[in-house]
Parts: C-alpha cells; sequence; structure tokens
C-alpha cells in the first residue's frame, strides 16, 4: 500500500480477508466526466459525507491507450484526496480489491460528519 500526504492509513492485514465481500456504501464513475472531475469528486464526498457513507468506490479508470492520454484520472485522484477541501472528508484511500475494479478504482474512507468543518 502506497502512503499518501494528509492520509492516514490502516495496515494491509487490519483489512477483511476478502474485501471483495466488503459492504461499499456508495460508488462514483469519473470517467464520463473527465473534465469536471475534481467537482465531480467534491460534491460525490460531500453528498457521500451527508448521507453517513463510511467506504465510497471511486472509479477512475486505468488509462486510455495513447501514451499522452494514460491514466489522468488514475494519478489526479490520489494527489487531489490530499488537498485539504478532501482531507476534512477522507481518512485514508488504497486501490480497489480486482472484483470492485483493481487499479482503476480506489477504495475512500470517509470520516464521519463530526470532523467536518462546515
Amino acid at each position: 500500500m502506497r502512503r499518501r500526504p494528509g492520509c492516514r492509513f490502516r495496515a494491509r492485514n487490519s483489512w477483511p480477508n476478502d474485501i471483495s465481500n466488503f459492504d461499499i456504501d456508495v460508488a462514483q464513475d469519473l470517467l464520463p466526466t473527465q473534465r469536471e472531475a475534481h467537482a465531480t469528486l467534491l460534491r460525490f464526498l460531500n453528498a457521500a459525507s451527508l448521507r453517513g457513507a463510511r467506504l465510497v468506490l471511486v472509479i477512475t479508470g486505468k488509462g486510455g491507450v495513447g501514451q499522452s492520454e494514460r491514466g489522468i484520472l488514475k494519478r489526479q485522484v490520489p494527489q487531489w484526496l490530499a488537498l485539504p477541501e478532501f482531507r476534512e472528508r477522507v481518512i485514508g484511500f488504497e486501490d480497489a480489491h480486482v472484483a470492485h475494479g483493481g487499479e482503476g478504482a480506489l477504495y475512500v474512507r470517509i470520516r464521519r460528519n463530526s470532523r467536518i468543518r462546515e
């Protein structure tokens, strides 16, 4: 598991053995919204937090065929999640299990509402 600045992580062995059976509260596919992905992700995490979601799935995709476009969201989303506007909502994140999209998706853990400043 790669560490990201500003996010706390649980050790990999503290996750359930078969994370593919772990309950995901809600998912967001960022692929159709590449131009608006940053704002879409922030709105999605805000809404998920307000609904009390604790674990969400963010689908970034693995990247396209062309070298210049390869994995833009896959590279950008982890950087965005380290920004202050996301850190106040996000505990941590990591690549999803293959059953949930593998390297083309991220599990994102959401803070409880009481920790979020309005």
